[in-house]
């Protein structure tokens, strides 16, 4: 079009002027060149995309991150427990004996013993007679056998002895001088005869119904057999010189009985008699139970007992601290079989699957299992007996697995902890000294699910970023991992904010990854009593959370889909023409900065996107053979629209004479604490450059 210009311009100028210059040109001007760079807004709010960390409270920019994970809470069960307890049937009862009788006629003394005393024959048999003194020998006479026993020894007891003398004649004498003596035998199975008591008449026993007793003999450690003998011996003062009237079928009357006796070796038919005992088996000491109910299965209350007592016994069992599941206390029957001689065996398996140990009521310490047993009478079987003779019972509680407990758990359980990462994902990058100084929270939302258990929960996180920063959480107080308290509740939150912990310096890193494991530790924790349900879930939310309020001096830059954002740009018409002919320049700016803080800029351009990306990072030594830094100065906060002019230098400008470049843009902010970051920053930035035009633009 200049072209066809040319000869319309020359004709006016020659009209219009007598003479020509000696050089003849088109004459030179100033032109400006204006495009648009930058028309960006960023909006810190905008940065809280779905997948990032960074979310919108009210009109501040926060930083919330989650991550939920669960475990299975397996206690352990009660290991075996058992107890062993030999109850042995103590005091043997038998039937008790008949006392016993004999009697010792004058018509033995002479017709089967020989006795010869003038005067004590059949003839006389109620006639007068006067006896003269005389000696009796071993005259010896046999009780009845018992037929309670064949023998027994006594571990206690007393013997009532009383001897009745309805005959004439003295035995012994009043004044002592004449002794007489009675002696009890034993006349064993064996055969052997063995002397039992030895009584002396020092007093003698006066005729005509003259009685001695001798009562509470004690008998302890005698072993007595059911034959008894008395012997009776000594010497008598006949009638004492008086005449009697003979009585020749008159004798000695003698009485035994057993009293008050207990025990300890029988050979004797056994009536039906009880022995009673409990056995203890203590519970496990992991637990203090109030109330559990056992799982579903197979879980054994073993009773292996072993009998050594030649008796059947019928036993009645009540478990203490057991209770079915209709709720009542367990009760169970059974017969032991006799040993006959050697030991027999029986065997009681109670399952206890549904059952519960305890009412609530108080902690169970012990099972207690009382036995109230009774042996099985014999009738007429005789059968040997000892005190000592036992039966032994093995009660084996198997571990256990509990469904629902309520019990103080006195010692630590191993309890899987609670593991994750938190991927983080923020559309935004820094560089420079960058704080979280705002009141940052973790919050740990925790369930049980049905169960309350008291326990403590130990904290150890790491968080880390691309630049290999690490900074794991601590209490300020003791600068280890947290160690925080739960209450027996089944669903509650804990907040902890930054006062206690170092959680603005995990953030102030913008981490990428936070790695945790939560480890509980359930039990040994105090008097507090726990609710467990068997299958329960402990389930942890854990949050950490912060608004961003900065005390920083650091470079932000806006990232989408993990990119920084770039903008390409057609600048086709900024040619090498208009780049040669440059003046001056400056960039024009139109802003608003409501983000709070100040924040300055710089405009980056580069041929290539993938030199614009990279350096976009090099905050430091950034490549200007690659790319050309534009500064834009501090942008103060304000709500209306400023402007500023930023003077650009031709070498600026080198990467806009091509089709296409790449412009990019890093934003600086500086903020006290104090300034939570919100708002946005809109900056139109549009290029003016000044340009000498002439002959060279006027081309094809």
């Amino acid at each position: 079009m200049y072209r066809k210009l040319l000869p319309f311009l020359l004709l006016i100028l020659i009209v219009a002027s007598c003479s020509f210059p000696e050089e003849f040109g088109l004459p030179s001007w100033e032109t400006t060149f204006h495009m648009n760079i930058l028309n960006d807004s960023y909006n810190v709010l905008e940065l809280a995309e779905e997948d990032s960390a960074l979310v919108a409270m009210g009109d501040t920019l926060g930083f919330v991150k989650s991550d939920s994970e669960s475990v299975s809470i397996e206690l352990d069960p009660t290991g075996a427990v058992s107890e062993d307890k030999e109850i042995v049937i103590g005091k043997i009862e038998i039937n008790e004996p008949e006392p016993k009788q004999t009697e010792i006629t004058i018509q033995e003394m002479v017709e089967e013993h020989g006795l010869f005393v003038p005067g004590l024959n059949s003839s006389m048999n109620g006639q007068p007679v006067m006896v003269p003194s005389f000696e009796l020998e071993d005259i010896e006479k046999g009780f009845d056998k018992f037929e309670e026993f064949q023998e027994v020894h006594f571990s206690s007891g007393y013997l009532d002895m009383s001897f009745t003398n309805n005959m004439i004649f003295w035995l012994g004498s009043v004044d002592g001088s004449l002794p007489f003596t009675a002696t009890l035998k034993g006349v064993y199975t064996d055969g052997t005869i063995q002397e039992l008591i030895s009584l002396d008449f020092p007093q003698g026993i006066a005729p005509n119904g003259g009685v001695v007793e001798y009562n509470n003999y004690d008998i302890s450690g005698m072993v007595i057999p059911d034959s008894l003998r008395m012997i009776i011996h000594g010497w008598s003062d006949g009638t004492a010189g008086n005449v009697e009237i003979l009585d020749y079928y008159a004798g000695l009357d003698i009485e035994v009985d057993f009293e008050d006796f207990v025990i300890d070796h029988a050979v004797a038919p056994i009536p039906a008699q009880a022995i009673d005992d409990s056995v203890e088996v203590e519970v496990s000491d992991e637990y203090e139970i109030y109330e559990a109910t056992i799982e579903e299965g197979e879980y054994f209350l073993n009773l292996d007992i072993e009998n050594q007592i030649d008796l059947n016994i019928n036993a009645e069992v009540y478990i203490d601290n057991i209770y079915d599941p209709t709720g009542n206390s367990y009760e169970t029957s059974f017969t032991i079989p006799r040993s006959q001689g050697g030991t027999s065996y029986f065997q009681k398996d109670i399952n206890l699957a549904g059952f519960s140990v305890g009412d609530g009521s108080e902690p169970v310490q012990i099972v207690k299992i009382d036995f109230y047993t009774y042996t099985q009478d014999t009738e007429d079987e005789v059968r040997i007996i000892d005190a000592n003779d036992k039966f032994t019972v093995h009660a084996n509680l198997q571990p256990l697995d509990f469904a629902y407990i309520n019990a103080v758990i006195s010692q630590e359980q191993d309890i899987d902890p609670i593991t994750g990462d938190i991927e983080i994902d923020l559309d935004v990058e820094t560089e420079g000294d960058f704080e979280m100084v705002g009141a940052s929270q973790m919050k740990l939302d925790i369930s049980y699910g049905n169960s309350k258990i008291p326990a403590r929960l130990e904290l150890n996180l790491t968080a880390s970023n691309n630049e290999g920063e690490t900074v794991e959480l601590i209490e300020y107080s003791t600068g280890n991992a947290p160690i925080i308290g739960i209450p027996a509740q089944s669903n509650f939150t804990i907040i902890k904010d930054f006062s206690d912990y170092n959680l603005n310096e995990i953030l102030s890193i913008i981490p990428t990854n936070i790695q945790y494991e939560v480890d509980p530790i359930v039990g040994g924790i105090g008097s507090e009593a726990a609710e467990f349900y068997a299958g329960d879930t402990l389930y942890a939310d854990i949050e950490f959370s912060s608004k961003i309020d900065l005390a920083t001096d650091s470079w932000i830059i806006p990232q989408e889909d993990g990119e920084p954002q770039t903008n390409e740009e057609d600048v086709a018409d900024f040619d090498q023409d208009i780049y040669d002919t440059f003046k001056n320049g400056r960039i024009n700016l139109k802003y608003i900065n409501t983000t709070g803080v100040d924040v300055k800029a710089e405009i980056l351009i580069s041929a290539t996107e993938n030199d614009l990306v990279q350096q976009l990072y090099q905050f430091e030594n950034p490549d200007t053979t690659k790319i050309t830094i534009i500064s834009i100065p501090y942008l103060e906060t304000t709500n209306e629209t400023m402007e500023k002019q930023v003077e650009v230098k031709q070498t600026d400008l080198k990467y806009l004479l091509q089709d296409t470049a790449y412009i990019g843009s890093r934003i600086g902010v500086y903020s006290e604490q104090g300034t939570p970051l919100s708002g946005s920053v809109q900056i139109q930035a549009e290029l003016e450059v000044q340009i000498l035009a002439g002959d060279h633009l006027l081309d094809d």
